[in-house]
């Protein structure tokens, strides 16, 4: 071998501070109901462990009813906080019979503190048991 040769220029300087932080969790396996009200989604909840600004992302899988013709189902989801649903979070989507639909929302949530619960809720219209698949929930702090 060679002798090593000189040192290259310094690179630029990376951020300052703490890296913004990161969570992420799946839902389990699928799980069948009809709730008429909003429920949260079995492994779709976080808590803040950093004060912050964050970019909340929930999706999720809906699998449609097997009920007869002439009936629908909607499948609803929102992002929640502390308990109340964040505004303008909800999404809607029509289930056709036996089908899947992935749908998601999004929401910029501002002043979230230590200790807050971000959670992912679920329900559906039209009284037929439906499928929740592969849900996912990923909070991204933007300070």
């Amino acid at each position: 071998m060679g002798l090593a040769g000189p040192t290259g220029p310094t690179g630029p300087a990376g951020p300052a501070g703490p890296l913004p932080a990161a969570q992420h969790v799946d839902g389990p396996s699928i799980v069948s109901s009809n709730p008429t009200t909003d429920i949260v989604m079995a492994g779709t909840t976080l808590t803040a462990t950093k004060a912050g600004n964050y970019v909340v992302h929930l999706s999720a899988r809906f699998g449609g009813t097997t009920a007869g013709a002439g009936t629908a189902d909607t499948g609803v989801l929102s992002i929640y906080l502390n308990g109340v649903q964040v505004a303008s979070t909800e999404r809607w989507s029509l289930l056709p019979k036996n089908a899947a639909v992935s749908f998601s929302t999004q929401a910029y949530i501002t002043g979230v503190q230590v200790g807050d619960v971000i959670d992912g809720r679920w329900r559906t219209t039209g009284g037929n048991t439906v499928s929740l698949r592969q849900r996912s929930l990923i909070m991204v702090e933007t300070n």
